[in-house]
């Protein structure tokens, strides 16, 4: 059960990140988009037991891994 669990987290994760990033790759969104997307995808188990997907912006202000030159324009 914890097995089908983790699958679908993934799964979820995984069509909610609408960009290709390292070794996620989706070819409806071959390129990597950190306009949108340099943000950490955050999932819970809501009130009614379903689960939510939520993302975060990565704070890049400080946070000690930094996107390669010419990347970042958030």
């Amino acid at each position: 059960r914890n097995m089908i669990h983790a699958a679908e987290m993934f799964l979820r994760a995984s069509l909610a990140r609408t960009e290709s990033r390292g070794s996620h790759f989706r070819t409806d969104h071959p390129e990597p988009d950190n306009q949108s997307w340099l943000s950490w995808i955050n999932l819970q188990k809501r009130d009614d037991g379903r689960m939510g997907v939520e993302t975060e912006r990565v704070p890049l202000e400080s946070y000690p891994i930094q996107p390669r030159s010419g990347l970042a324009s958030v």
